[in-house]
């Protein structure tokens, strides 16, 4: 402020009666001074202001002894005060508040999560929708927030799934409070959240009162600022310099300009009144924005020698320093020197050659032509101005606002809802409506790792629904195989984020050719996946999470752009032994509950104090079931554990806990499994590559060889398919039923029953998978090899599906649902045999369950049941029925065997002498003919024989 020269001496010239004035009232910055004020040069220069006498006044009231000087030390005093300039007093600056939060941070105390909270990931659109954020950018949120209890329940009411406190619903409805609150959790927190939510009275009260307490320190270190600012102010003015106003303005001194209180237009409810419309400079813009000739046409005649009509020219770009009209030409030797020699030789003379004009009609001839326009742009000093100016400013700030609110409410509102949609339509057929159809969300491929590569199989991120995973197998004919036999094939696990759709989030790397994997269900960091070698893998995301958070947020503050940014591979952190492991391809893997364990005699044990399950079941084409251990250590000889330790190089061996033979009922070999399906702590239900589907009881064989009595692992083997089987699902409604997959068709199992109870009609094409819907009990999704997929509903019609929508034109290759059991919103996961993911959206209609589905289901099954039994019971009496009718007729047969064979001999007769009849009727003509030619022949030579 000490640089602003011209206000400093506009304030100490001015005259008395308009400083006080000035100190009473300060003009505006933006109004025009009045006439009266004149420059300094413009006065009198035996004018002297009143703010030079009004100090000598104060110091002869405050010192009688000064007054009684003489008028010559008065006139001394005068003139070294004229000589000496003022001295200027800069304000005191306001204090300069970091970018952040305005609320105070209340860390969170113990562990984490502290006691009575639990962990809670709010979204980018949830932050703003409950006033959480300070900022625009990702991670700008408050340290804590209260948020109101029935905000957040009627959006779990209106979103569903889509809200971030859907999990919490339950624990939500009985929470006594009317306020929730928030507290941010710290950065790389075990949990992988954002938030955390005080969820009982003790935690909200202690918590609460830790906010209340740094907001009051807050509150008072602001006012003790305030009051410093404030102290500051007061000894300024104290000294004749500048002070305080009664409004807050600081006055006297250096004068600042100070404009009046804007006013937000946007807020005012004015009605809108036409007027005629007035030329304010906008004609001259537009007029501006033509091309008008400054001079006049140029036109140019180009000519070339006759000599060279012929010769081929390359022409280049223009060169921008030549005049108009240069061309380059590129001919070997136009624009070089040389070497010529002189030649005598002899030549008739030509007729002279003459220039002329002629007129045509033909234009259309194709020529290269360029035109070139000069922007109108706008000088330094222009753009300077225009950036300063205050209507410019003004503009930006109103439409800021607008542009604000507008966007908020287009990421709240869905404009293309239907507004119908939330009343009943339970007896709307499928495919009736436009919105029941399935609808394309997102496609993630990935032009490294996914592209032209099997999408194997899939696997939701359990605790998110805007988290994907899938694997990328090699995809080759049996002759490419044979070709790379021996070689290491590369391949990847990609886990990616709906909120980055063109870079994955974690690139798993995979020495191998992956063929199926999982995610941990309780610890999603854990993630195992099985080979075409038989061997498993197993990684720990929990490092590459942390790192990946500080990334994000070390972007987000220097506003870089993640375009192009290569994201580095994790790579495993154990690898099985191959010669431990199956001796074919893994087909498929499931996680067992935490609460058990399998040691190495396949016996079950209960285990209570595990955070989340250890241990995994494998099975492939080799015939055995294998048990694995995260806990690689946890079962290995001390022998073998003490030599490994004594050797920190040594390579961790991994290898199954126990392994399970599959043996068939019948002790003709092994069942090769393709694929299975939990269905209790013990038992499995798998599909062969027979087309088999049975039931498997580990633990029955352990405990018939404790009582001494034989039992088979392998138990009901029934045939289903003509081939292999693709997958088996048990029903998440009736866990009873299992569907199973394969060849054309899918059927549908009940255990306890040798007999499917239903099976489909054939498709038109391959089926490759499929999988129950986990909100209505009667709708079943097959994905064949055409690109599509057919949707069965049982209720509205069994013998083919009710709906049919094209995913594309490639083969579909695995399919996943999500979420387990929600009807409000329900993503299904598609892959294909190029290396792309499909997410699709599931209609309302094909989600949501009509009413009493469950028991119109269950009649469905009894009905076809009572079909079976029917069907099999009448079995035996047929076969009685037919025996007894081939029995009886042989005797009747024998007669009428005899008498259809004279009958016949009879015919064939009558046939062979018909023919002898008509070849002698033949023979006949043609005698006749040769003896009339004969005759004839005989006439023309004398008719003489």
């Amino acid at each position: 402020m000490s640089e602003e020269k011209p206000s400093d001496t506009a304030a100490t010239e001015v005259p008395a009666a308009e400083a006080a004035s000035t100190e009473t009232a300060p003009a505006p910055a933006d109004e025009e001074k009045p006439a009266e004020e004149k420059p300094a040069e413009e006065k009198p220069a035996e004018e002297k202001p009143a703010a030079e006498e009004k100090p000598a006044e104060e110091k002869a009231a405050a010192d009688p002894a000064a007054a009684t000087e003489t008028p010559a030390a008065d006139a001394d005093a005068d003139a070294a005060a004229a000589a000496e300039p003022a001295p200027v007093v800069e304000a005191p600056k306001p204090v300069e508040k970091k970018a952040g939060s305005d609320r105070p941070d209340v860390p969170l105390e113990g562990d984490f999560p502290p006691d009575g909270c639990v962990g809670l990931d709010v979204l980018d659109n949830g932050l703003q929708r409950w006033n959480m954020k300070w900022g625009s950018r990702m991670g700008q949120s408050h340290p804590w927030a209260y948020v109101e209890k029935q905000l957040i329940l009627d959006e779990i009411d209106k979103m569903g799934a889509s809200c971030d406190f859907n999990k919490y619903a339950k624990d939500l409805r009985k929470y006594k409070g009317d306020q929730l609150l928030l507290m941010k959790a710290p950065k790389n927190n075990d949990l992988d959240v954002n938030y955390v939510w005080c969820k009982t009275e003790k935690s909200f009260k202690k918590y609460n009162e830790l906010v209340q307490a740094a907001v009051s320190k807050q509150k008072e270190e602001e006012e003790a600022a305030a009051a410093a600012e404030a102290a500051a102010l007061a000894a300024s003015a104290s000294a004749g310099e500048g002070g305080v106003d009664d409004s807050g303005g600081f006055v006297g001194g250096v004068e600042e300009d100070v404009g009046e209180e804007e006013v937000d237009m946007s807020t005012l409810d004015k009605p809108l009144i036409p007027r005629p419309w007035v030329d304010l400079g906008s004609a001259d813009e537009i007029d501006q924005t033509h091309i008008k000739n400054s001079r006049p046409l140029l036109g140019f005649f180009i000519t070339n020698e006759r000599s060279r009509f012929t010769t081929k020219y390359i022409l280049s770009e223009t060169i921008a320093d030549k005049p108009p009209g240069y061309i380059r030409s590129t001919v070997n030797g136009i624009n070089m020197k040389l070497a010529r020699r002189e030649l005598e030789m002899g030549f008739q003379a030509a007729p002279e050659m003459a220039d002329k004009k002629t007129m045509t009609d033909n234009w259309r001839v194709k020529v290269n032509k360029v035109c070139q326009y000069e922007p109108q742009n706008f000088s330094e000093d222009e753009k300077k101005n225009l950036l300063e100016s205050k209507e410019l400013t003004s503009f930006i700030t109103n439409a800021s606002k607008e542009m604000g609110q507008i966007l908020q409410h287009n990421e709240i509102l869905d404009l293309f809802k239907d507004e119908f949609s939330e009343f009943d339509d339970d007896d709307v057929a499928l495919g009736n409506r436009a919105e029941n159809n399935i609808k394309e969300l997102h496609a993630f491929s990935d032009t490294k790792h996914s592209k032209g590569k099997d999408i194997s199989d899939i696997d939701w991120y359990p605790h998110s629904n805007s988290i994907v995973a899938f694997s990328c197998s090699n995809n080759m004919s049996f002759d490419k195989w044979v070709e790379v036999s021996g070689k290491c094939l590369n391949s990847a696990i990609l886990i990616w984020n709906f909120a980055d759709l063109l870079h994955p989030q974690f690139i798993l790397e995979v020495p191998g050719n992956v063929t199926c994997f999982k995610m941990n269900p309780v610890n999603p960091n854990m993630v195992v996946a099985g080979l075409t070698t038989g061997q498993m893998m197993f990684w720990d995301l929990t490092e590459a999470r942390a790192k990946a958070a500080q990334k994000t947020e070390n972007d987000s503050d220097n506003q870089e752009d993640s375009e192009g940014v290569s994201i580095p591979p994790v790579k495993p952190q154990m690898i099985s032994q191959v010669d431990r492991g199956h001796s074919r391809a893994v087909c498929d893997i499931i996680w067992l509950n935490q609460t058990q364990e399998v040691n190495k005699k396949g016996e079950l044990a209960e285990r209570a104090d595990a955070p989340y399950p250890y241990q995994f079941a494998t099975v492939a084409g080799d015939g055995h079931l294998l048990f694995w251990d995260l806990r690689v250590n946890h079962w290995k000889n001390p022998q073998v554990l003490a030599k490994e330790e004594a050797d920190p190089s040594r390579e961790v061996m991994w290898y199954p806990v126990c392994s399970i033979p599959l043996a068939r009922p019948e002790g003709s070999g092994n069942v090769m499994a393709t694929k299975m399906a939990k269905q209790d702590e013990t038992n499995v239900c798998m599909v062969s590559e027979d087309g088999e589907f049975c039931r498997v009881d580990w633990i029955a064989k352990i405990k018939a060889a404790e009582e001494k009595t034989t039992v088979n692992t392998v138990q009901r083997l029934s045939q289903g398919h003509f081939q292999a089987c693709t997958a088996v699902q048990q029903s998440p409604h009736f866990p009873d039923y299992f569907l199973t997959v394969g060849d054309w068709t899918f059927t549908i199992w009940k255990i306890g029953l040798t007999e499917p109870v239903f099976k489909s009609a054939c498709a038109s094409d391959y089926l490759t998978t499929g999988a129950w819907s986990p909100s209505r009990p009667g709708i079943i999704v097959m994905a064949r090899a055409d690109g599509s997929i057919d949707v069965w509903d049982l209720l509205d019609q069994c013998h083919k599906p009710s709906l049919n929508f094209s995913v594309g034109s490639d083969k579909i290759t695995s399919l996943r649902f999500w979420p387990p059991n929600q009807a409000s919103v329900q993503y299904l996961a598609v892959g294909d045999c190029v290396g792309k993911l499909h997410v699709l959206e599931v209609p309302r209609n094909l989600r949501r369950p009509i009413t009493g589905e469950d028991s119109l289901v269950q009649n469905f099954y009894d009905r076809e049941i009572m079909r079976v039994d029917y069907a099999k019971a009448q079995a035996p009496i047929r076969k009685a029925k037919q025996a007894a009718e081939q029995q009886a007729k042989p005797a009747a047969t024998e007669t009428e065997t005899k008498q259809a064979s004279a009958e016949q001999a009879e015919e064939q007769a009558k046939a062979k002498e018909s023919e002898r009849a008509k070849i002698a009727a033949e023979e006949e003509m043609a005698e006749q003919a040769y003896q009339k030619l004969l005759k004839e022949y005989r006439e023309k030579l004398g008719g003489e024989d």
